[in-house]
């Protein structure tokens, strides 16, 4: 659950801890929610510090778009402040407040099924290896030394081995990728055909930004 800005007490269910892909092999994970209650299509003062005004003349086309089109005008945001006035999504999202991190999500498990094919030489193998267990699956995590063959990850440790802090990947958004290797010499046993996984920041580009160092902020 989560304490959402209008003090109301919010169920999320597993629909709303993750989103459509944008790409094959992707999944999503939310770990913030910033809510922007009741919005319709109409026009309203901007949030923005940077859109704060004293006239009209403030709020011409010069200005560069925020939350929608600027429509000329300075009207009053609250009884001290004015800004510039927009057409679009209202009320405008305030994103300068610092909203919790859902840190539940570095308990979350991830199920990874892969396989491979060389149809030419009659060989497929999977990474759910013929000595694991339905009990197995319950219990086991991902280790790359204890437990180097369990399809089962943790989110927290993928985000570990990847060499980046939960806390505050969580709080910016990142990407993450999850690499499984398999160099298989066909001349050799089946049973020596093993996948390796590894775990890469695809994003890292972004982490060292100064001005928005996570993939959504």
């Amino acid at each position: 659950h989560s304490d959402s800005p209008a003090s109301q007490l919010t169920l999320l269910c597993f629909s709303l801890h993750s989103s459509p892909p944008k790409s094959t092999s992707v999944f999503v994970i939310i770990t913030k929610m910033m809510v922007t209650e009741n919005q319709t299509q109409g026009f309203c003062p901007e949030s923005e510090e940077k859109y704060r005004c004293a006239s009209d003349s403030q709020c011409g086309p010069q200005r560069y778009p925020g939350g929608g089109i600027l429509t000329g005008r300075c009207v009053n945001y609250s009884s001290e402040i004015r800004t510039c006035e927009i057409q679009g999504w209202c009320p405008t999202e305030v994103d300068t407040v610092e909203m919790p991190v859902m840190m539940e999500a570095e308990n979350f498990t991830i199920f990874i099924k892969n396989s491979i094919r060389f149809p030419l030489f009659n060989f497929e193998k999977g990474n759910l290896l013929p000595n694991l267990t339905a009990a197995d699956i319950k219990t086991c995590r991902f280790h790359p030394d204890e437990a180097p063959f369990c399809p089962i990850l943790r989110v927290g440790d993928v985000v570990k081995f990847a060499g980046q802090d939960f806390a505050k990947l969580a709080s910016t958004g990142g990407v993450l990728g999850i690499k499984i290797g398999w160099v298989c010499d066909l001349d050799k046993a089946w049973d020596q055909c093993i996948p390796k996984y590894s775990f890469t920041r695809l994003d890292g580009v972004s982490a060292k930004s100064n001005v928005s160092p996570g993939y959504n902020f």
